[in-house]
């Protein structure tokens, strides 16, 4: 029978406060999760900031890097070479150059052209053997369906 609290029925009065209790549950249940994605943004945020400042040291640390290679480089250029004017190295660097002509020669007299039947035939004269060997296996696969249908190739259905 309604009306009479008899089967567990509510007032007013303890509905409102239960939909209070559920809104503010709710109410404290959205702020967490705004906490939560908020603290979440503030991290990647650092892991992003961090990354960043990683990838700026890098950048110096090769700059001066290049800086100092290019310092070498250009110190080593500017430094005038010391030709040695020792016999004995000219002697040397004068018969490396005698060895390094005299095998240039043996190897000019060594290299003989190929023979012609060992060089690569010109591309109209490899397709044209590329179509007379499809015509000969074409009139084979033809001899061979006339003679008695057993030849080679696929069997057909």
């Amino acid at each position: 029978i309604p009306g009479y609290g008899l089967e567990g029925e509510m007032s007013v009065v303890e509905l409102r406060e239960r939909l209070a209790l559920l809104k503010e549950n709710q109410r404290r249940k959205e702020e967490e999760k705004r906490d939560q994605i908020i603290q979440g943004k503030r991290m990647k945020s650092q892991e992003l900031q961090k990354t960043v400042e990683q990838i700026s040291l890098c950048r110096a640390a090769m700059g001066r890097s290049a800086a100092l290679r290019w310092e070498e480089k250009k110190a080593l250029a500017a430094a005038p070479a010391a030709p040695s004017q020792d016999e004995r190295v000219q002697q040397l660097r004068r018969r490396i150059s005698e060895r390094a002509a005299e095998r240039s020669r043996q190897a000019a007299l060594l290299h003989v052209s190929a023979p012609r039947a060992a060089r690569p035939k010109p591309r109209a004269q490899l397709e044209a053997q590329h179509w007379l060997e499809l015509e000969r296996s074409r009139e084979r696969r033809l001899q061979a369906l006339q003679q008695g249908g057993s030849g080679p190739g696929p069997a057909r259905r």
